[in-house]
């Protein structure tokens, strides 16, 4: 497998260790699987893609030596990217993109070791304050390192991130990602969550103050131990739209007192022209484009790219067409997700051309698009939580502003943890209101681990309505189709937590213990948007120099 001429002369610890992994590998390959028990096979899944992340780390970290010693040029190869394309048979955006990868992932002992502290104060991601979180570990729920809850009454940052370290991850702002390398090291994320961190950061301003980009890097390889790379891009780009949005105001505000000390009178709500927020919505706009190429074969292919929110509106337009329709003996619908999508949008023009008051020259009903956001997110007022539509995109504030020109508005009241007061009515199935309220406190599937959003779920009685149960949202979770059919058939129990919030109780044949779990991801995409850079707020006494005592805006944890 690995062509290392002369090896055993070489005493290099790299090359004794490949050898030694060949040769294990090539003397378990044979070995019948079935005689695994069920305990163990559940454990060397999860081992395995450990072993392979750590692997795939040492390859990059060896790539990123070729590179720097210049390894393609000196065969001939233009770049190291055409060497690794050639003798890897890559194609060429996968060479590129590691060669791009070992570089930012090329870190050093002290760097390496702030990333380790940050990890450690995250307590290995195995578990939020009194309940653990996702699916149930096959080896059994415990922390993910000896090291976890080692870290305790530090000062933290906004988004969890402990101070001390994050000065030292500073001077790597931009450059280098060390929480990530170090998650990699460890086995704990894979390459395909380093390049979800790595494109999620180049999203942020360019002008962005230097920790709160190491913030930002941090944060993201936390939840990388958290979350699929789908998930982890998705808390990304809420992640980018909170940190622009923040930097705008900031710059604008400055912008504001500067020119009101020179005395001039500058219109803050036009700044100097637009936000960056608003100048990516328009490049997002931009690029929109639809149209059929025809196959030859009595059959075309749609091609087209649309901006998230457009993208979202016709997602939302086609969900009721696209529902899956089973037979009438209860045959369930044979056609995949994609093929109703598509059959959606045919019988949706369809409609509209039978209904021809929604076509050109009458004003028809629009799609119902459901954005949730606070009175003050409307009003652009700084530290809100962000706007987001019901399928998990973020909204920015401008084009929540937009949109609520010609909208109907549902009022919802909260208390101060978000959990919608109690809307009482008394049905068996839940209203409109209440389902309103349901997505502006769950979010989407509120399963541990689960990241459906709110408009694949369903509304599930926590208390069945036959069983006295009421139709009121302390009796109410979203859940998606699979779990809410795990909850009604295997053993899961729901309960309503002390903080509104719903908590789930495995069976006790997947957690003897029975330990509560809930979903973080959705809970975690709400605080990003709610003013996730406290430390930015004093970016002056850090350029005066660290400051002795942590800031109001910095929580001890």
């Amino acid at each position: 497998m690995f062509d290392l001429t002369d090896r055993a002369a070489s005493g290099h610890p790299l090359v004794v260790a490949l050898d030694a992994v060949e040769s294990a590998i090539s003397s378990a390959g044979d070995a019948p699987m079935w005689g695994l028990r069920s305990d163990e096979l559940a454990r060397l899944v999860v081992a395995h893609e450990a072993l392979t992340a750590r692997l795939a780390g040492l390859g990059l970290g060896l790539v990123r030596e070729a590179d720097r010693r210049g390894a393609g040029s000196a065969v001939g190869a233009p770049s190291t990217a055409d060497w690794l394309r050639d003798r890897l048979r890559l194609d060429h955006g996968v060479a590129k993109g590691r060669v791009e990868l070992a570089a930012v992932l090329d870190v050093d002992a002290g760097l390496f070791e702030a990333a380790r502290t940050v990890h450690q104060a995250a307590g290995g991601g195995a578990a939020v304050g009194d309940h653990r979180v996702g699916y149930p570990d096959p080896a059994g729920d415990r922390a993910t390192g000896p090291e976890a809850g080692a870290v305790d009454a530090v000062a933290r940052t906004g988004l969890g991130v402990p101070v001390a370290a994050l000065r030292e991850l500073s001077r790597a702002a931009r450059r280098l990602l060390p929480c990530t390398a170090w998650a990699l090291r460890e086995g704990r994320v894979c390459v395909e969550h380093a390049q979800v961190i790595r494109r999620a950061l180049k999203r942020l301003p360019a002008g962005i103050d230097a920790m709160v980009w190491a913030e930002c890097e941090a944060f993201l390889a936390i939840h990388a131990t958290r979350h699929d790379p789908r998930s982890l891009a998705r808390l990304g780009s809420h992640l980018a739209t909170a940190v622009t949005g923040a930097h705008d105001l900031a710059g604008q505000d400055e912008r504001v007192t500067a020119a009101s000390r020179a005395g001039e009178v500058v219109d803050a709500a036009r700044g100097d022209g637009g936000l960056d927020g608003d100048r990516g919505e328009e490049r997002a706009e931009a690029t929109t484009m639809f149209g059929f190429a025809d196959n030859g074969d009595g059959t075309v292919r749609a091609y087209g790219c649309f901006s998230a929110e457009a993208a979202d509106l016709i997602t939302t337009a086609l969900a009721a067409l696209a529902a899956p329709a089973p037979a009438a003996d209860g045959t369930a619908d044979p056609r995949g997700h994609a093929t109703r999508m598509g059959d959606a949008l045919v019988e949706l023009c369809r409609r509209a051309m039978d209904a021809g008051d929604l076509l050109p020259g009458a004003r028809g009903a629009r799609p119902h698009l459901t954005i949730t956001a606070s009175l003050g997110t409307l009003r652009k007022q700084p530290g809100c939580p962000k706007a987001v539509s019901m399928w998990g995109t973020p909204i920015t504030p401008e084009a929540l502003r937009r949109l609520a020109c010609d909208a109907g508005v549902s009022r919802v009241l909260t208390d101060p943890a978000g959990v919608p007061l109690d809307v009482g009515r008394q049905h068996r199935t839940v209203t409109p209101g209440q389902w309103v309220a349901l997505v502006a406190r769950d979010q989407g599937c509120a399963f541990p681990g689960c990241a459906r959003p709110a408009a694949w779920t369903q509304a599930h009685h926590i208390t069945h309505w036959a069983d006295g149960g009421t139709t009121d949202l302390d009796n109410l979770v979203l859940l998606c189709g699979h779990h809410h059919r795990s909850v009604h058939h295997r053993g899961w129990t729901v309960r309503m937590g002390t903080n509104g919030h719903p908590t789930f109780i495995p069976p006790p044949w997947i957690d003897p213990a029975r330990q509560p779990r809930r979903n973080i991801y959705h809970r975690v995409l709400d605080a990003v948007g709610t003013d996730p850079l406290r430390l930015d707020a004093v970016a002056g006494s850090r350029r005066a120099g660290p400051p002795k005592d942590p800031p109001e805006q910095v929580r001890a944890a």
